[in-house]
């Protein structure tokens, strides 16, 4: 744990809300685009199924969508991560790879679905 409460998720700072749910706070400028990952993530994973998606491809992938998505390889592990501790047992952020073992849009209600249950001042705090 960090100074002042923080938790780090690979390199997401997150504080502790109720229930041990963590929320990203505001402290890194990026505004991870979460549905066109977890998209991306999930189209690779359906035009392969019999391979586990690597990071790279997705990094590769997202520059291809309209419009484009640059996102570093670190970057996409670091949101995947934050990713798997909101959904957890819905994606799975190992080293090289990701697993996606729900829809993106079921991944993203359940996440907005959990929130909802917090005080309007701590929604105010997670960007999603």
């Amino acid at each position: 744990m960090a100074a002042g409460g923080h938790l780090t998720g690979g390199g997401i700072p997150f504080f502790k809300c109720r229930a041990g749910f963590p929320a990203l706070i505001l402290q890194r400028p990026e505004n991870w685009p979460y549905r066109e990952i977890l998209e991306t993530i999930w189209t690779r994973a359906d035009r392969r199924p019999d391979e586990i998606v690597e990071y790279a491809s997705v990094v590769t992938a997202l520059e291809f969508r309209d419009p484009p998505i640059v996102i570093s390889k670190q970057q996409l592990i670091e949101c995947c991560k934050g990713i798997q501790v909101m959904a957890p047992n819905m994606i799975f952020a190992r080293a090289n790879t990701v697993e996606l073992y729900r829809r993106p849009d079921l991944v993203l209600e359940d996440i907005h679905a959990a929130l909802g249950d917090y005080p309007e001042d701590e929604r105010r705090t997670i960007v999603i």
